[in-house]
Order: structure tokens, then C-alpha cells, then sequence
């Protein structure tokens, strides 16, 4: 089995055009995935890029648990808008999308 703990910085880097999301947040999101939503059985590691639908890492209950997770501990509100297969593909791709948010103007 692969080692969970592998840094980030080893991951290979995005390739569907989404910006680099901040080390710090895709971390952040990272952990909290491996420690609260890892699927009992779950052989594969959690990583950056891991398709988390595909393996049923995110149903909607464990989504919507991520995205209380995201608004009190990072701060950011994901308007239902940006809740996309594309955007929750990985953890790579909500991160990019949370430092955006995070950045954007208030509407």
C-alpha cells in the first residue's frame, strides 16, 4: 500500500488548467479528507490528484461535511454554482477553486 504521508510537493503537477491552488490549503484539505472521509476499505491513498468521485471518497453527505469544513476552517462559502464534477474532482481542483473564492470580490 502507498505511503498517505507523501509531500505534495512530489505530486505531479495540474494539467487541466485549473490554477496551482496554495500549498497550505491543499494540504489543509489533504489531511481533513485522510482523517474524516476516507471510506471504510479504502486501499487507495488519498492524494492531491485522487479521484475522489470515482472512488467514492465524496457522496453528498461527506461533500457537504467538506464544505462545512472549508467555510469554518478555511473561511470561504462555495456558492452551489461552483459545486461542479470538474471542481470536485480532486482535492487539487477544490483547493484551486477555494484560493479563488477566497480571492474573489463579495457579490
Amino acid at each position: 500500500m502507498p505511503d498517505d504521508d507523501k509531500t505534495l510537493s512530489e505530486e505531479k503537477p495540474i494539467s487541466d488548467g485549473k490554477p496551482v491552488p496554495d500549498d497550505n490549503t491543499l494540504t489543509k484539505l489533504v489531511t481533513f479528507t485522510r482523517e474524516t472521509l476516507r471510506p471504510e476499505g479504502l486501499e487507495a491513498p488519498i492524494e492531491a490528484d485522487t479521484p475522489l468521485l470515482d472512488l467514492g471518497v465524496l457522496d453528498s453527505l461527506k461533500t457537504a461535511i467538506l464544505l462545512s469544513h472549508i467555510r469554518d476552517e478555511l473561511g470561504v462559502s462555495v456558492p452551489p454554482i461552483e459545486l461542479t464534477v470538474a471542481n470536485f474532482r480532486n482535492l487539487r481542483n477544490i483547493a484551486a477553486l477555494v484560493d479563488e473564492l477566497a480571492i474573489a470580490p463579495t457579490r
